[in-house]
Parts: C-alpha cells; sequence; structure tokens
C-alpha cells in the first residue's frame, strides 16, 4: 500500500507517497490534486493509494532536506518500473548541491554516457519524485532553463528559492 501524506517544505506543500520499500513519489500540492497524484503513484507503482496523516520516523528525518545538509542522498525511494539509466540520472542528480546547477551535458557525463543528453533530458522528464530528485538544478548547456515537468516558471522559482545564480 501506497500511504500519501503532505509535508511542508520551502517551496510549498508537498504530496509525498512511500511504502515498505521507500518513497514512491512528490508533487507540489499546488500543481496536482491528491485523487490525480494518487492515480499517477498507482500507475507506476501497481500499488493502491491511500491518504494518511504521518511519516514513518525515518522518512521525516530524511525529509529535513532543507537544513544545513541541503542532501537527499539518503533517502529510500520506490524505482519499481523505472530503467537503470533512468535511475542512475536521478541518483546523479540527487548529488547537486542545493543553489547549484550543471548543464544536462554534465549530467550525462556524470553517468558515463557523455552523448546521452536527449536521453537524459528524458529520464529526468518522467522523474516522480518532484523536489527529492531536484530535476530542477539541470539547464541547457547555454544557462537557459530547458524543460521542466512543473513548467519553467516552477523552475524558475525554485532555482530562485535555492538561491542558484
Amino acid at each position: 500500500m501506497n500511504r500519501v501524506a503532505q509535508f511542508l517544505s520551502p517551496f510549498g506543500n508537498l504530496f509525498v507517497a512511500f511504502n515498505e520499500i521507500g518513497i514512491s513519489g512528490s508533487a507540489l500540492t499546488e500543481t496536482t490534486s491528491l485523487k490525480n497524484f494518487c492515480k499517477k503513484v498507482e500507475n507506476r507503482t501497481g500499488i493502491s493509494c491511500r491518504e494518511t496523516d504521518s511519516f514513518p520516523k525515518h522518512l521525516t528525518d530524511g525529509l529535513c532536506l532543507w537544513s544545513d545538509k541541503n542532501d537527499s542522498s539518503d533517502l529510500t525511494f520506490d524505482l519499481a518500473n523505472a530503467s537503470l539509466f533512468q535511475q542512475e540520472v536521478w541518483r546523479a542528480c540527487q548529488q547537486i548541491p542545493a543553489g547549484s546547477t550543471v548543464s544536462y551535458s554534465e549530467l550525462a557525463a556524470a553517468v558515463g554516457r557523455p552523448k546521452a543528453v536527449r536521453a537524459v533530458g528524458s529520464a529526468l522528464g518522467v522523474n516522480p519524485f518532484l523536489i527529492l530528485v531536484p530535476c530542477h538544478r539541470v539547464l541547457r548547456s547555454n544557462g537557459e532553463l530547458g524543460g521542466f515537468a512543473g513548467g519553467l516558471d516552477l523552475k524558475l522559482r525554485l532555482l530562485q528559492k535555492e538561491g542558484a545564480k
């Protein structure tokens, strides 16, 4: 069973879905309804979803991403139905510090596939862990924002909130 709770972040309220494996999805509450979020999580994991009021302690501790640590690398994710390449891209993305950015090319090189720039963009485009896997920190080589599933306005706002240049 996926359980969904709301978590207050500096970026707004997040829906965070989790199960016995780990976090199975996240989204800003301003960008989706609970019903639609649960439908996406259920479609991706094949496991039903229900709302809850609380997180397990180990997830609460890990969700303190905006402390001095600013690091989501300790979080455990349910990567069901994600390709190995997607998993590599998402893990590499987790290593980008808050307030920093990298290019799609740099991220492709970081996963050992320097020519796979478009594939990196595609993997980031289906990232089900909004903010927790910070794909908003990845830009075009020329510094332009590129794409973002939540829209470019949200990407810019997230980067500005983190103090990215």
